[in-house]
């Protein structure tokens, strides 16, 4: 699902923190690598997908809510590699834009839909609003959750108002590539892009 792989996607975000003892132990005896071994998760410090979202944005690539809402990565795969990689900016820059989006608009909404999908109580709270509603259920043929019912359920049955939101906090992130791009002292043909330090720290 769309959030599944946007969460995925702001893990990946990183940041040292020094600070961080990795052999420190904390009060349950437990060692500092699972406090988090010297680095911070930080969604904002992940540049390689901000770099992609600010380049597909360029470019005119990203689809419409719905469509991205609605799309499985798998099935990009054996599409072209910048598809698959617009995917994950896009659903990066969605969870993120759940979260923070208008002092957190959506955020409590997000919070409850993590805290169902946690004690599994997703599916029945989608089904019963969607009864209530006198909406079919929709599932999917893996039985899954028709994704944007999910979506509908717990942020907003209008897409395209949400859509013109999620389009200018796009806009609003990808503002921010040239400053990185400064920060770092880094500039496409330079040979070291920002966006491909996989593997690093950004700091």
């Amino acid at each position: 699902m769309w959030l599944d792989e946007g969460i995925a996607a702001q893990m990946e975000g990183m940041t040292r923190d020094d600070a961080i003892d990795q052999n420190e132990e904390d009060e349950s005896g437990a060692g500092g690598r699972g406090r988090g071994g010297g680095v911070v998760f930080q969604p904002e410090a992940n540049t390689d997908r901000l770099g992609q979202l600010h380049e597909a944005l360029a470019a005119d690539r990203l689809p419409d809510l719905a469509t991205l809402l609605a799309t499985r990565p798998n099935s990009l795969l054996g599409d072209s590699d910048e598809l698959v990689l617009d995917y994950y900016a896009q659903v990066w820059a969605f969870s993120r834009f759940l979260a923070e989006f208008d002092n957190g608009r959506y955020a409590q909404r997000l919070a409850l839909l993590l805290r169902d999908a946690r004690h599994g109580q997703m599916k029945a709270r989608v089904e019963a609003t969607l009864v209530k509603n006198g909406l079919p259920i929709e599932q999917e043929s893996t039985g899954l959750m028709n994704p944007t019912a999910v979506f509908r359920v717990y942020f907003a049955a209008n897409l395209d108002v949400v859509d013109a939101q999620f389009g200018e906090f796009k806009s609003q992130l990808a503002a921010q590539w040239e400053s990185v791009l400064q920060q770092t002292g880094q500039r496409r043909n330079s040979g070291r892009h920002p966006r491909k330090w996989r593997g690093q720290y950004a700091k």
